[in-house]
């Protein structure tokens, strides 16, 4: 576990600070261009901010790339979904084929789409999918710990890997996504944690659970938050 935790701090220290000399210049292109001012809304500013990460003040979004990372979560066993695990898996092969709503959008915009699988309770032998398994699906957080501190460390290096592989390939744009039943119920606590928000507030019924339903997805978070009793970095113990 110690090299995942040396390799993902000498990434994170080669992360950059944006260039502020190529933003500030592309404020000021924008500021002379033959339209009125901020007509073109938040366009204007993600081209300054993408000024600002690659450092050119003009810039050509030609190779694009989608990460869809798929896994399963423990915590579908206490009836917080209105789908099935079995769907993980569905859903997985089903954007290699083109079937969902983001290979259809991927496609309209030439974007390239690569699906990963880290952890879909199942075995998954089509080539299309991306091999990089850390276990068939998390734990029930509703018991215990979703993933082990070497798992999260792993899952987060996977990420980089694919994220650095697309560098060397030329990809000007990447995106992430994930698949995986259950996650709004994972995502959910996680941000009720970092906001310190109840479950109630932070929580919707993600794929249409009923009122009764919706009320145990509730309950179920903040059992697991209780049973994990998370604590955040800047948190005394």
């Amino acid at each position: 576990m110690d090299s995942y935790i040396k390799e993902l701090k000498e990434i994170i220290a080669g992360v950059k600070p944006p260039d502020t000399v190529a933003a500030r210049a592309a404020a000021r292109r924008q500021a002379v261009l033959a339209k009125p001012p901020g007509s073109l809304g938040r366009l204007e500013e993600l081209s300054i901010r993408l000024a600002g990460i690659t450092g050119q003040v003009t810039n050509h979004l030609d190779k694009k790339r989608l990460l869809v990372f798929c896994a399963d979560n423990g915590v579908v066993r206490e009836g917080v979904s209105s789908a099935p695990s079995s769907v993980t898996l569905a859903q997985t092969l089903n954007l290699t084929h083109g079937k969902t709503g983001a290979a259809v959008l991927a496609a309209q915009f030439g974007v390239e789409l690569l699906v990963c699988d880290v952890g879909v309770d199942a075995i998954i032998s089509d080539p299309a999918v991306l091999d990089r398994k850390i276990a068939f699906g998390t734990g029930n957080i509703a018991e215990g710990p979703a993933m082990t501190r070497e798992q999260a460390l792993q899952a987060l290096l996977i990420g980089s890997h694919l994220a650095a592989d697309a560098v060397k390939d030329g990809v000007q744009v990447l995106g992430a996504g994930e698949m995986g039943i259950g996650n709004t119920t994972t995502s959910s606590a996680v941000l009720a944690v970092l906001t310190g928000r109840t479950p109630s507030e932070v929580t919707g019924r993600g794929a249409g659970l009923t009122d009764e339903a919706f009320r145990n997805k509730h309950d179920v978070i903040q059992r697991a938050i209780d049973r994990n009793r998370p604590r955040l970095l800047c948190q005394a113990p």
